[in-house]
């Protein structure tokens, strides 16, 4: 048989079984009807039918439309066999009538109808039942605007009309069905839609008119888009039956459904990718940014006007710069890979555990599950790659200075942290430390770390080698040390409390290493901190640098790594001495002032005199001079140590009132876990 003879047997199977597909899809009512192992036999379909009978109580015309659909396909398929067993293409009926015996198809080309290319036969005791007709096709893509047609890419055929196309949604949507006259009654079909065949709230069935479109009827969902339609001619158009990118038609079982769909024009813009860029196949432009593409789950990702719509199963997430998806590693356990868009720049973002349902949010965080040694914790990684973090807080520590260390408390139990520890049930981190500034609390925390200039210009192999500091950042501290690293080397910073000179020790010996100056010195009290909540007690000590104080609880703030930030800004206080008029009181209620405009819900201005319930909760009764200093805007010194010649600090019932304050505070910005 000559080759043309062959293709045009080859192209008419194809078409036959699209048709069997399509219907499957159809009849099973699933928009997204996958055909797994891309081909479906007949025994399968009536299966369905039999279910949709069982769960629908489809009326009598439903079945019959189905048992006709059933019977057209079971006939057309037969045909199909039949003629490309035999080869029997026919210049018209009475030659393939002539040439076969009942019961036999064949094929009569050119076709007898417009547009046709083959024409399809059944020699029926003798005379030719026509099964249906394929179209002639040309194999075109034609680019629309998606609110024109809903279909981005086209396939048309000779006189322009749409035979089917890729969706905005990235789906195939093939819309050429053609049936002979009368095999479906549309009567029926619209009887049946309304007696529920199609659910209630989903679609609904609509007449129009030719003058109207023309679509003659159509099954249309909520918002007016046709799922489902009848033209003038009597076509059946089916847009919505999907195949996998794996899928394989029945006929042809060596063709992929990339060499299936696309013809010779397109196939050549597709392109093998490796494994690593997580994507079997793609389209690019000439800027190598993807246009459409495969990845190796066999799903299909598309770039439509700038936005990338990609299958949102719990394996791929998308934003406007980056995929995510997930991948098993040698252990079967789920990793996570990022793809940025710009440039297709792969990055793996977990090694570890077993990491599951991603989320990509705006800002580029991705955000996700991840199981190890039998528990489950919520992490965040940045889409571009690097340090994974907590979402939320795993600890709370507070920072500041000697009203966060508890001066003027009563033993241990008396500094806030340890009194609002016991409301929330959680032991809270004290790191305060008497008399220090802002910005030496900010070294310590690590926000704003002290920067060290090495004697000599380098860390020696071993031993201790004095340093200079930017920031007194063990001023007052209890022994005088504080671990952490000077350019990637681990160490020990001591200072001499006579002399105030520092020594930076190496923990383990190595290799010399050059340190230029000014490199940061980094607290691992402060990195062991970066995933807490913390409470930013900060400006006492230096209250007349209102900007000071603002860049530097800043800078604590930006220091922390948990995605959901948690911290709670506390403004200054005022001893009782510093009220209206006074210099100190105009620079705290400044600084204050600033704080809570940055900080919002997130700031609780502690200096302020305690209310009515206040005092009630902590059963105290204010005295005279109480009363005088409430009046001045300031917490009575009955709330303060009374061994203190600033009138600053706090004795137990005063920071039991800043811990009730904080523990309201996180009750209602939702913090407690």
């Amino acid at each position: 048989m000559p080759a043309s003879a062959q293709n045009i047997l080859d192209a008419a199977a194809s078409k036959i079984q699209t048709v069997v597909d399509g219907l499957v899809a159809w009849w099973r009512g699933d928009e997204n009807t996958v055909v797994n192992n891309g081909s479906v036999n007949l025994p399968t379909l009536a299966a369905l039918v039999k279910s949709v009978q069982d769960k629908t109580g489809a009326v009598d015309s439903v079945q019959t439309i189905i048992a006709a659909a059933m019977a057209a396909a079971q006939t057309a398929q037969s045909a199909a066999s039949a003629a490309l067993a035999s080869g029997h293409v026919y210049a018209d009926t009475a030659s393939g009538m002539a040439a076969t015996a009942s019961g036999n198809g064949f094929f009569v080309a050119p076709s007898s109808r417009a547009g046709g290319l083959i024409d399809v036969y059944l020699n029926a005791s003798g005379t030719p039942q026509l099964i249906g007709t394929i179209a002639a096709l040309n194999t075109v893509v034609v680019p629309v605007p998606a609110e024109a047609a809903g279909l981005p890419l086209q396939f048309v055929d000779a006189n322009g009309r749409t035979a089917g196309g890729i969706t905005a949604d990235g789906s195939w949507a093939p819309r050429k069905l053609v049936l002979p006259a009368g095999s479906v009654s549309r009567a029926a079909l619209a009887a049946d839609a309304q007696a529920g065949f199609v659910p209630d709230g989903v679609s609904q069935f609509l007449g129009l008119t030719p003058e109207e479109s023309s679509t003659l009827w159509a099954i249309v969902d909520q918002i007016g888009r046709m799922a489902v339609w009848v033209d003038a001619s009597g076509g059946i158009s089916l847009p919505k039956a999907i195949l996998g990118a794996a899928a394989r038609l029945a006929d042809r079982v060596d063709l992929s459904l990339k060499d299936r769909v696309f013809g010779d024009a397109l196939a050549g813009l597709f392109s093998s990718l490796a494994p690593e860029t997580g994507y079997s196949l793609a389209i690019v432009d000439q800027n190598g940014r993807l246009v459409l593409g495969i990845p190796q789950n066999g799903t299909i990702a598309a770039r439509v006007s700038r936005a990338l719509v990609v299958q949102t199963d719990a394996g791929y997430r998308a934003n406007a710069n980056y995929v995510v998806r997930t991948t098993l590693d040698a252990q079967g356990n789920r990793q996570l890979i990022s793809f940025r868009l710009s440039d297709g720049q792969g990055t793996a973002l977990t090694t570890n555990g077993d990491n599951y349902e991603p989320e990509l949010t705006a800002d580029d965080a991705v955000l996700f599950h991840h199981a190890e040694g039998g528990s489950v914790t919520d992490l965040w990684v940045p889409a571009a790659g690097g340090a994974i973090n907590p979402v939320r807080y795993t600890s709370i520590d507070a920072w500041g200075d000697s009203l966060t260390a508890g001066y003027g408390a009563t033993g241990n139990g008396g500094p806030y942290p340890y009194r609002l520890g016991l409301l929330v049930g959680k032991s809270i981190g004290n790191y305060g430390i008497g008399g220090q500034t802002s910005t030496q609390i900010a070294a310590r925390q690590g926000g704003a770390p002290a920067l060290v200039t090495v004697s000599g210009g380098a860390i020696p192999a071993s031993g201790g080698v004095s340093v200079t500091l930017t920031v007194d950042v063990l001023y007052h501290t209890t022994g005088q040390t504080l671990d952490g690293t000077i350019a990637g080397v681990h160490g020990t910073l001591s200072r001499d409390p006579s002399s105030g000179n520092y020594t930076f020790t190496r923990s383990t010996s190595g290799s010399s290493v050059a340190v230029a100056q000014n490199t940061p010195f980094i607290p691992d009290l402060g990195v062991g901190s970066r995933n807490s909540l913390q409470l930013l007690w900060l400006g006492r000590n230096n209250l007349t640098g209102t900007q000071q104080i603002q860049t530097d609880v800043a800078a604590c703030v930006g220091y922390l790594t948990t995605y959901v930030k948690s911290y709670v800004v506390m403004g200054v206080l005022n001893s009782a001495r510093e009220i209206p008029n006074t210099t100190n009181y105009q620079y705290i209620v400044a600084v204050n002032q600033t704080l809570s405009n940055t900080y919002g819900p997130r700031f609780v201005d502690i200096r302020v005199p305690p209310t009515a319930a206040e005092m009630a909760a902590l059963n105290y009764t204010p005295t005279a001079d109480d009363q005088t200093d409430i009046n001045n805007d300031a917490i009575p010194r009955g709330m303060r140590f009374n061994q203190d010649p600033s009138d600053v600090h706090l004795n137990d019932i005063g920071y039991q009132l800043v811990a009730n304050r904080l523990f309201k505070l996180l009750t209602d910005r939702g913090y407690l876990l």
